[in-house]
């Protein structure tokens, strides 16, 4: 069999350390089974901007959060990862083991930006409960 040759573009998000899936580890595992093949990683925003990216042929690949369809696109699962709520020690969610989806209809939300996978990924879910979530800050 003839080695693979050459690079390969890597779009990550900042946050693409996960417990699931180890960014490092995969690209670690890619070069022992491709030596010749030189892997540069890129940080260029969130999922849907990382998509675009790959879409529009900057980026071979990129590891994101994407709760959507993106047209064009083929998508292999890495991994996946509960999402959890943080609150104040002494507020009446704490320490519970799950929170459901109507508990949290009148909490105010801290927030990333909308493009970021995590962001776009808890308004599909509250919209699938026919609720707004309320947004503190982002």
């Amino acid at each position: 069999m003839i080695p693979f040759r050459g690079t390969v573009s890597l779009g990550i998000m900042q946050a693409a350390v996960g417990r699931t899936a180890s960014v490092a580890s995969l690209i670690a595992g890619f070069q022992t089974e491709h030596p010749l093949v030189s892997v540069t990683v890129r940080h260029v925003g969130g999922s849907r901007r990382l998509a675009k990216s790959v879409w529009e042929g900057d980026l071979d690949l990129g590891v994101l959060s994407l709760p959507f369809e993106f047209p064009g696109l083929s998508f292999t699962e890495l991994g996946c990862e509960p999402m959890l709520v943080a609150c104040a020690a002494g507020h009446p969610l704490a320490g519970r083991g799950s929170v459901s989806i109507l508990e949290l209809a009148d909490e105010p939300f801290v927030d990333g930006p909308e493009d970021r996978g995590i962001r776009l990924a808890s308004d599909q879910l509250f919209s699938r409960a026919g609720m707004t979530r309320i947004l503190g800050s982002r």
